[in-house]
């Protein structure tokens, strides 16, 4: 049953027209409510989605909304910083000091870490008591992904693209748990809305450079 009063936290997707959904997934400790979707033909731009939101978290907004900022999510972190949300912004090119639980596997970069992380709490030999939606789809997206041992114990994620070409569909709803399942804030965020085009505008992932098999997750 999900729990009453506001989330810890909430991961938020953001699409741009397209067939790409824009998704929304709250967290309360270890459990995730359902994840909403829009259709991408129904968000024209980052204040639209972000409005989504608002309208999604009612009276409860989450702690900390956790935003991938690549591409068109930059502009929806920045309205929801307008509006007075807790916003963190996240880039998932960016590097990751992330060990897995084992402490023997490092991450190529933060993307790497979103999965790991979930993947380690859904050890069932650590009975986490992590609880996620009843969502077909949404178990779909988080089995999709494959994964590749690079050099030195790291690991990498395929790309998004990639996952896109197999299956014929973006990983949206997986997406946002990933997102949402992330906890790693700062003391402070800031307190208005940033008056310069955001930073994390036009960032992008880089793909594999060689071709070595993925291995599933």
């Amino acid at each position: 049953e999900q729990p009453d009063g506001r989330p810890d936290a909430a991961g938020h997707d953001v699409s741009r027209g397209g067939n790409d959904a824009t998704t929304y997934a709250p967290r309360w400790g270890t459990y995730f409510g359902e994840v909403q979707t829009w259709p991408g033909f129904s968000i024209p731009d980052g204040p639209t989605a972000a409005m989504k939101v608002h309208n999604a978290a009612g009276a409860n907004p989450p702690d900390v909304i956790n935003v991938d900022v690549i591409g068109y999510g930059s502009s929806s972190f920045d309205s929801l910083i307008g509006m007075g949300y807790n916003a963190m912004p996240i880039n998932v090119s960016a590097g990751s000091s992330y060990k897995d639980k084992s402490g023997k596997l490092t991450m190529f970069n933060l993307r790497a870490e979103l999965y790991w992380r979930l993947r380690d709490a859904l050890d069932p030999a650590d009975n986490s008591g992590l609880c996620l939606p009843d969502d077909p789809e949404l178990l779909r997206d988080l089995c999709s992904a494959r994964y590749k041992p690079l050099a030195g114990g790291k690991i990498k994620i395929e790309s998004k693209e990639e996952i896109k070409d197999r299956i014929g569909r973006s990983p949206d709803k997986g997406d946002a748990v990933l997102l949402a399942n992330y906890d790693n804030r700062p003391a402070s965020m800031p307190d208005k809305q940033p008056t310069t085009n955001s930073k994390w505008q036009g960032a992008g992932m880089t793909p594999a450079a060689d071709g070595s098999r993925w291995k599933k997750l």
